[in-house]
């Protein structure tokens, strides 16, 4: 029940991926949701350790789809300026989410009846739901519209995103930009991560990749 659930955090974080660049980042936010409700249903109302254990399996999906798309979303669609510090966020709302875990764990331990367990595990309903019900006003990121050759859209979620302060202007130099950037992107093999040039900054990225967390369960599933 502690370790199968990693399965599914590690095809959560491989589908992700393709799921962003393919539909874009909106779309990886609303499928990791989704899958959030699921696991979580399957959890709440489980009455069998195998159901419960699925349900772990899913959710943890929503982590793997989480740790991809949530630091992607945030590097493209914040200022310059702000980026690293909004990129850093997430491991913050992680601390944050396991320590609501073990409040609401310590809160509901000497609770009768299974109430004790579900609603800690029923409370990772709320997050999914406050995602779906505010993804209709979520921009999409600026830069996937570039890659689609979608301009015009990508011209309005970038006024979007900085709340009309930028001028015409300023807006179409950070579309140029971000063109700039997009035309000197280039993808390499495998083998390239693994090579002697390489091969130091992928065991930097590897072990300095900030993970969701398990060690305490249920609301950190989610944070």
């Amino acid at each position: 029940m502690t370790a199968t659930p990693f399965f599914g955090k590690l095809l959560g974080a491989i589908f992700c991926g393709r799921i962003a660049e393919r539909w874009g980042r909106k779309a990886a936010i609303f499928v990791l949701a989704c899958i959030s409700l699921v696991g979580v249903t399957l959890q709440t109302s489980a009455t069998t350790s195998a159901q419960f254990t699925v349900g772990r399996i899913v959710n943890f999906a929503m982590t793997g789809f989480c740790i991809v798309v949530v630091p992607i979303y945030q590097a493209e669609c914040s200022p310059k300026e702000l980026r690293g510090l909004i990129n850093s966020t997430i491991q913050m709302v992680i601390i944050f989410g396991q320590t609501v875990a073990s409040l609401v764990n310590y809160g509901t331990k000497n609770i009768p009846g299974d109430a004790c367990w579900q609603i800690p595990v029923g409370l990772q309903f709320v997050v999914p739901v406050i995602i779906l019900a505010g993804y209709h006003f979520l921009p999409e990121s600026p830069r996937w519209l570039l890659s689609k050759d979608r301009p015009g859209e990508a011209v309005e979620s970038l006024k979007r995103l900085r709340g009309g302060k930028l001028s015409n202007s300023e807006i179409e130099l950070e579309i140029a930009a971000l063109r700039s950037a997009h035309a000197n992107v280039g993808k390499g093999t495998w083998a390239e991560v693994f090579n002697r040039e390489n091969r130091p900054r992928t065991t930097a990225a590897i072990l300095g990749t900030p993970s969701l967390s398990t060690s305490t369960p249920y609301l950190s599933e989610f944070s």
